[in-house]
């Protein structure tokens, strides 16, 4: 099968158009600016299912992730999945919920488990859900203007979709990852270079783009199958360890279990009436 921009046409949370020409680069980038790039169910859904359709087809080769308008992505939707949490305290909320966690889970691992290599480019907010995506793909560059911040702690949760179980494999200094995910302080785009999360930091993202499908094009120009063996062989010792597939198990069972408690309710209500927009 080969690609064809028109199949892609119904993900309408994303644009995905061929970059590459012959050398099979494709762009997958979130279209919801209106709201920063953040992620309802119907986005991370339709990321998992349109990662894992571009990984069927054969004349793709490198994927290159970005978000549209002045941010990459502010993470989750709070507003429309405000719902899911609050189900997790009723009766059989917990069964539920775990199942909605794994299923999520696999949305955003979806650039793990799949053969193609993903390079993505974040400027200004990538906020919780969005080190979540960045920490499930090969290679990140940024911009200057990038904030970064593990934010789920503010609202009363644990990041429960691969932040803290990629994370330390990809970074050099986990001293500081803790700080970072135990008061959800921001980071800059020269701070994930020096804590290893990034390769490099450009002056803005048009110029972090042009790097990204640079370098795409010189990946795609590779023997496909030794790219595809390259990236499964350094997954399976990192971001797609065994530890980390536990580490998932067990921060959705501890998750969901924090969220049936009558506290957390309270704490999630409190934190949105004192949450203050800073983008």
């Amino acid at each position: 099968m080969s690609f064809k921009e028109s199949d892609f046409k119904k993900f309408n949370h994303f644009n995905v158009k061929s970059i590459g020409g012959e050398v099979g680069v494709v762009h997958v980038e979130i279209n919801r600016p209106k709201v920063f790039n953040s992620m309802s169910e119907e986005t991370w859904t339709q990321y998992g299912a349109i990662i894992n359709k571009l990984n069927t087809l054969n004349d793709v080769n490198v994927i290159v992730l970005s978000g549209t308008g002045k941010h990459f992505c502010a993470g989750i939707d709070l507003k429309a999945s405000a719902n899911s949490f609050q189900q997790y305290s009723q009766k059989g909320g917990e069964s539920k919920g775990l199942q909605h966690v794994s299923d999520f889970q696999n949305d955003i691992k979806s650039g793990v488990d799949g053969r193609i290599p993903i390079i993505c480019v974040i400027h200004g907010v990538c906020y919780g859900l969005g080190l979540d995506l960045i920490s499930a793909t090969s290679i990140r560059f940024a911009s200057k203007d990038s904030r970064l911040s593990i934010k789920e702690i503010d609202i009363g949760i644990m990041a429960d979709i691969g932040s803290l179980e990629r994370l330390p494999f990809l970074v050099n200094n986990i001293s500081k990852l803790n700080q970072y995910a135990l008061t959800a302080q921001e980071f800059n785009g020269q701070d994930a270079k020096d804590l290893g999360l990034v390769s490099d930091v450009f002056a803005n993202k048009e110029e972090a783009f042009e790097n990204a499908v640079r370098l795409a094009k010189t990946i795609a120009t590779k023997y496909p199958p030794a790219v595809h063996g390259t990236k499964k062989n350094l997954d399976l010792v990192t971001i797609n360890s065994e530890s980390v597939i536990k580490g998932l198990d067990q921060v959705a069972h501890d998750n969901v279990k924090l969220m049936t408690d009558p506290g957390f309710a309270k704490f999630f209500i409190k934190s949105q009436q004192k949450r203050k927009s800073k983008m």
